[in-house]
């Protein structure tokens, strides 16, 4: 949460009760705003895994050859890899 939000918060909270419903709605924000994040970076985490078996398979090769002319689809990843 920026500082300017969070300076927001405290201030509501010293004015009481009066403001509960704005404290519930800056956490209902950022609530969405991190749940963007996370979808950017599970889409990034699809891509980078999609590298790594891309390489994985390419070294075992010998070879990037191995995956001109097909479409690659990225097979299941398991958590040790």
């Amino acid at each position: 949460m920026p500082i300017k939000e969070i300076k927001q918060f405290i201030d509501w909270c010293l004015e009481g009760n009066a403001t509960l419903k704005n404290r519930l709605e800056i956490f209902i924000e950022h609530k969405k705003k991190v749940a963007d994040q996370i979808r950017l970076l599970e889409k990034h985490m699809k891509k980078i895994d999609y590298k790594i078996w891309y390489y994985k398979t390419s070294v075992a090769a010998g070879t990037e050859a191995i995956h001109s002319g097909q479409e690659c689809k990225l097979p299941e990843i398991t958590a040790e890899e």
